[in-house]
């Protein structure tokens, strides 16, 4: 008990890093976007300033008085006059972006963003793999946290006690709205719709993967695989897969994906340049993302299989039962889901290889994926006894 207590003790302290750092970005948030705003108005100024003197230089004062006297009467010693002013103004605002380097600033503000954002999510990380029972956090853990904060802390641009208090009120609002947000959420059903045509998914597990999957960073994926690639794309293999099973071990930061698995299908059109394409549509959109795409009207060779005669005889095919599903959103922004093999070996952390898909294979992917390095509950069923099932007609 003492052990598990003095880890929950250093757990703590150690999070309690992340509350100043959140604390931190907000307060550079707020100079970054106050800096922004600074920076596009000295832009906007400048050029209206130097259109002004532009024109007026261009035409000269006695000839731009002429042609604005048919509509309103003015003096050339007037304009003459606005000429000198905007001149003044040109050096004044000049010398205001050289002293105060609005972009620059904006950028080192938004540079610290990222710098505490990195932070703030390596120690969250670690957190979450002490609370799960996958790491035990110790003082050496709690000190290298310390001199990286400091570290961080020393780079920074100094910040007023002004500024910290602003902040503090931003991130109460913030919490708050989410806080709602949950609220809200939690009343309401998640909007769902059952597209497997042969295995109707158990109603209660169709909502609560629907509901993981339509919050961040989830929802962010699939928005973009609609407007880029349109309905006939799913999102499938550890995206899903993975999203549950951190879901069900309480993980508090997602695990981070290798590559976001995308199927279509699509017998017209079959080569991988094809896929590429696709490919390369949703880097423009998303680079920070590793897409990969595939046509299942063509993945049947690639198994070893017969040709498939749709999606979802492909996805049936799938390595495992907790593979096998694909999610889309859909243009009425409900998850649409498609899980042959149902929703419940998923939820129940059992790792179950489909009928007729090769033993030996099975065991070398389980081996290679190590998934119970990550989620430690996992039960990986070798299915031995079950070898003479594959022969059976239709599998």
């Amino acid at each position: 008990m003492t052990g598990n207590a003095d880890e929950s003790a250093v757990r703590n302290r150690v999070h309690g890093y992340v509350r100043r750092a959140l604390l931190l970005r907000q307060i550079h948030s707020n100079k970054g976007s106050s800096a922004q705003r600074r920076g596009r108005n000295y832009v906007i100024v400048t050029v209206v300033v130097a259109a002004v003197v532009s024109v007026i230089g261009f035409m000269g004062p006695d000839r731009l008085a002429g042609s604005m006297s048919r509509i309103w009467p003015v003096e050339a010693t007037t304009i003459g006059d606005l000429y000198n002013l905007a001149v003044l103004a040109i050096l004044v605002v000049t010398l205001l972006g050289l002293v105060y380097r609005f972009d620059e600033r904006s950028n080192r503000h938004y540079r610290s963003i990222e710098v505490l954002t990195e932070f703030i999510r390596d120690i969250e990380d670690l957190v979450a793999l002490s609370a799960a029972g996958a790491r035990l956090l110790t003082e050496d853990d709690l000190t290298a946290t310390r001199e990286r904060y400091k570290g961080i802390l020393a780079a920074l641009p100094p910040s007023s006690d002004r500024e910290y208090l602003r902040a503090k009120k931003s991130a109460t609002g913030k919490r708050e709205k989410a806080r709602d947000a949950e609220r809200i959420a939690g009343e309401a059903p998640a909007r769902w719709d059952d597209m497997t045509s042969k295995s109707p998914i158990e109603p209660a597990l169709g909502s609560q993967l629907a509901g993981i999957v339509l919050q961040q960073p989830w929802l962010g994926v699939l928005t973009v695989v609609r407007n880029v690639l349109g309905e006939s794309a799913w999102v499938t293999g550890g995206f899903v897969r993975e999203a549950a099973w951190d879901h069900v071990h309480g993980f508090v930061i997602p695990t981070a994906w290798s590559d976001v698995d995308i199927v279509y299908f699509d017998p017209d059109r079959k080569t991988e340049d094809d896929e590429h394409r696709l490919e390369a549509k949703l880097q423009i959109v998303s680079a920070n993302v590793k897409w990969s795409v595939k046509n299942q009207a063509r993945m049947h060779k690639v198994a070893g299989d017969a040709p498939y005669e749709s999606l979802e005889a492909a996805v049936r095919r799938f390595p495992e039962t907790a593979t096998a599903i694909a999610c889309r959103l859909g243009r009425d922004n409900r998850i649409k889901l498609l899980a042959p093999h149902g929703l419940r070996d998923l939820f129940d952390l059992k790792v179950r290889r489909t009928p007729g898909f090769d033993l030996d294979r099975f065991r070398r992917r389980v081996s290679q994926k190590r998934w119970k390095s990550i989620w430690t509950r996992l039960e990986i069923e070798q299915l031995r006894d079950e070898l003479a099932k594959d022969d059976e007609p239709g599998r």
